[in-house]
């Protein structure tokens, strides 16, 4: 017999990249048991070079849950996915998701499932090829069949992939064309991954990686970083085969000041915005928000954006003035906001996903 299992979320302010005092409180109050825990994502400040506060939360995360009862080699195992650069009005964060049995109702109402995966390790000469697309596809389906969610039910994935050291790039012979490219073509390869097993498009040229900005998914959200040397995946579902009080939605920005995706993606998760705008009660249903951002091609909705080659701080001006766009829209600073959007939303564009809470 199969069990019915539902998934937690909690939603936990930091106080510095490494704070675990808030996710101990929820194991100490008996609400999260370190055990059931699947999969944590989170937004830390870090916004200077050689920063290491994404390295510095996964490695205090993983070891508050291992000395809390969780094995090491389930610890191991959890996709922790983690964005640096809490720039503007961003509020640090982070977002626990437990799975856990269910023995209420189980109606016809789709909730949340999630489920992980994860590539074998990359080598850096698969880094944006077709390679990694397929290794980022199989990580996906892999993920989708342990949330028990097929690629209809799937709203939203979530990804970490990695970016190789310069000396791992000199051992693999990878051309300075590539090292120049290397983000872009990261983030895109494990986007079109995410999007071939969701059954949006086929396996796509290999020329079009990174470049050819018409092919996108509109369910995905891929950062790049030195946490781990494999492609970590977070599908984010709803099922009726799922017990709980969760629902995710999703929805794709049409440009980055496109603030009314964020609604979109509310009334697609269950919870209809009328004309009050997202009130009280509908923000304390709100469990977690990403973003991720693409960059305009220079102008925004006709208007001239100044982009000067020199200002290497342009995209952590973005990510603030977009966190602060939405941040007036939904009412709070709690925002997970990726920025380098590649083969995700819209050109100029991006995505939206949103947990809500229908309890």
């Amino acid at each position: 017999m199969t069990t019915t299992t539902a998934v937690n979320a909690f939603r936990i302010p930091l106080d510095h990249e490494s704070d675990t005092s808030g996710l101990a409180a929820l194991v100490t109050e008996g609400k999260l048991d370190a055990s059931a825990v699947i999969g944590v994502t989170g937004k830390v400040e870090g916004n200077w070079p050689g920063e290491q506060t994404r390295i510095a939360a996964d490695t205090a995360v993983r070891r508050y849950l291992t000395g809390a009862g969780a094995t090491a080699e389930s610890v191991a195992r959890i996709p922790m996915i983690f964005s640096s650069g809490g720039v503007g009005i961003m509020t640090p964060h982070i977002v626990v998701y437990a799975r856990v049995p269910w023995n209420g109702v189980i109606d016809s109402q789709p909730r949340l499932v999630v489920g992980s995966g994860r590539t074998q390790p990359l080598d850096a000469r698969w880094l944006g090829s077709s390679r990694m697309v397929s290794e980022c596809a199989n990580a996906v389906r892999s993920a989708m069949e342990d949330g028990d969610m097929t690629r209809d039910e799937a709203r939203f994935v979530i990804a970490k992939s990695p970016s190789p050291s310069e000396e791992q790039l000199d051992e693999a012979g990878v051309s300075p064309a590539i090292r120049r490219a290397l983000l872009p073509l990261v983030s895109g390869a494990t986007a079109l991954g995410i999007g071939v097993a969701l059954g949006e498009f086929e396996l796509p040229d290999e020329s079009r990686i990174g470049v050819d900005q018409s092919l996108w998914t509109g369910r995905a959200s891929c950062s790049v970083g030195r946490e781990r040397p494999f492609s970590q995946m977070l599908a984010l579902g709803n099922s009726t085969r799922a017990g709980g009080t969760l629902m995710v939605g999703a929805s794709v920005m049409h440009d980055v000041i496109d603030v009314t995706a964020l609604d979109r993606a509310l009334a697609d998760a269950g919870l209809e915005i009328g004309a009050s705008g997202i009130t009280d009660e509908i923000l304390q249903r709100i469990v977690a928000v990403y973003l991720k951002i693409g960059e305009p091609d220079g102008t925004i909705r006709g208007r001239r954006q100044v982009q000067d080659a020199r200002n290497s701080r342009y995209g952590s001006e973005l990510k603030a003035a977009v966190g602060g766009a939405f941040a007036g829209r939904l009412g709070d600073t709690a925002l997970y906001i990726s920025s380098a959007a590649v083969h995700q939303g819209p050109p100029n564009g991006g995505t939206v996903a949103v947990v809500v809470d229908h309890s």
